[in-house]
């Protein structure tokens, strides 16, 4: 299922923070509302690994010297979480805050 939900946690709703590109730096939080699986990368690998390239060793070589560069969001000051949390703000009820 695509969108399903997470039973509550014991502490109530979690956030995570997010440095959108168009705020330039400005963080923002969004409630968590499932479980990150990257599983599929792994499984992904495995099989160009396994069954395209005949020569893994120096492909994997090769892939090591790429240089990855930072975020972009490293570029900012990141603020407290508690204190963006406090803040947060739902589009669907403007009137509350969390």
């Amino acid at each position: 299922m695509l969108h399903e939900t997470r039973p509550p946690h014991p502490l109530g709703t979690l956030y995570r923070m997010h440095f959108p590109k168009y705020r330039k730096g400005e963080c923002r939080v969004k409630p968590i509302k499932t479980e990150t699986t990257f599983r599929y990368v792994e499984d992904l690998m495995g099989f160009i690994m396994g069954e395209v390239f005949v020569d893994q060793e120096a492909y994997r070589e090769e892939l090591l010297k790429i240089s990855i560069p930072p975020d972009l969001s490293s570029e900012f000051e990141h603020p407290e979480k508690e204190e963006v949390i406090a803040n947060y703000v739902s589009r669907f009820n403007p009137g509350e805050a969390v």
